[in-house]
């Protein structure tokens, strides 16, 4: 049974990792396309309601290059915090992967991938690209977004509910500082290990 399946895990492995670009680029192309569509009808500052006060379109060019709710940080952050961003969505996969591979991975865990994933290179793409973020969702009085923020939003809330649903299912005890302590070196060591492995074999 061994020998059969090492062979088949490179290819859920690589199945996944068509899935996981497929579905990403699909997120990152809905995000483009709605600014393009929102930058090409709409004056800055002008705002269409949609449900009354509830929900509108209102285009507002965001230079601050900082998301929905984020409070308006210096200038000097903006570079770290992209780089941030971009080491996020290089690692989402190989996190991903690790995670499955503990054989505790839901349905929700998947959904964290792509939405956080999709999200990311969604407003990385305007950093890099565009002199502002064009942010056009407003739910009531709130700072508007744009759909790369929501797909953020959505995978963050199941990211949330995969680490519920784990901890309801293992219930961890309190042993000590010490022990975890050692736990979290040892799950280190080994997601350091699978990295090694993961990129010696992608390179």
């Amino acid at each position: 049974m061994q020998v059969e399946e090492e062979p088949l895990q490179p290819q859920h492995e690589r199945k996944d990792l068509l899935r996981w670009a497929g579905l990403t680029c699909l997120l990152v192309a809905l995000d483009q396309v709605s600014k393009l569509i929102v930058r090409s009808t709409l004056a800055p500052g002008s705002s269409i309601p949609l449900l009354g006060d509830i929900l509108s379109v209102t285009f507002i060019p965001n230079y601050r290059g900082f998301s929905w709710f984020v409070p308006v940080l210096p200038e000097w952050v903006e570079p770290p915090f992209l780089l941030l961003r971009l080491l996020i969505f290089v690692m989402a996969f190989p996190v991903y992967e690790f995670y499955k591979r503990s054989g505790r991975a839901t349905g929700w865990a998947w959904v964290a991938l792509i939405g956080i994933s999709g999200g990311t290179l969604g407003n990385i793409l305007d950093d890099l690209f565009m002199p502002y973020t064009t942010d056009f969702i407003q739910v009531f009085h709130s700072p508007s977004a744009n759909l790369a923020d929501l797909w953020s939003f959505v995978g963050v809330l199941a990211l949330l509910v995969e680490v519920t649903l784990r901890w309801r299912r293992t219930r961890p005890r309190w042993q000590g500082f010490r022990y975890s302590w050692m736990k979290a070196t040892q799950a280190r060591r080994e997601f350091f290990g699978f990295l090694l492995h993961y990129l010696g074999r992608k390179l």
